[in-house]
């Protein structure tokens, strides 16, 4: 079972940054782009990398399990692209080339930061949005009676002095 919010907001992270690194490297290694199935199937992969890292107690700490899950989402998602209906060969999934290798090694470095800052910044962050948000309410009408004086708490003397120091100088007459 999870452990808290952190741990699904690592989970759909490392999910997301799965599928959409793995097209960004797979592309920029010289592949070509994904079909509508290459898509699906990619999304699937990716879930179920998510999946596992959120459920997983030793995938949810630390930047080396971090960065062994998204290098592991991006082997899975060059397999995905590689042996697809996209006009790639079997081949072409067992010989990686230097560039693709590269692009995919990047790709998982630079999520592996991402995601690490943005968990960083989840509990700082939430709390600032929950302050701002959070409706202010008014106090209760018990709370405000007990501040306010009552009426019959007021000693004479205090009225005495209070009709006194009224002034009943008006404006001048007009003649």
């Amino acid at each position: 079972m999870s452990q808290g919010p952190v741990s699904r907001v690592r989970g759909m992270a490392v999910g997301a940054s799965t599928a959409a690194l793995a097209v960004a490297a797979h592309g920029s290694g010289g592949g070509g782009l994904p079909s509508a199935t290459d898509v699906v199937l990619l999304l699937a992969t990716a879930t179920v990398v998510g999946a596992a890292v959120a459920e997983t107690s030793w995938l949810r700490r630390g930047r080396l399990p971090l960065f062994a899950a998204l290098l592991s989402g991006q082997a899975i998602g060059h397999l995905v692209l590689a042996t697809s209906s996209s006009g790639h060969s079997l081949d072409h999934a067992a010989a990686l080339t230097a560039p693709m290798l590269l692009a995919h090694l990047a790709a998982a470095a630079g999520g592996a930061v991402l995601i690490e800052l943005v968990e960083r910044l989840y509990g700082p962050l939430t709390t600032v949005i929950r302050a701002a948000v959070a409706p202010t309410s008014p106090q209760p009408l018990s709370a405000l009676r007990r501040v306010l004086p009552r009426r019959d708490a007021a000693r004479p003397r205090d009225r005495v002095v209070a009709l006194h120091s009224i002034s009943r100088r008006g404006p001048p007459v007009p003649a």
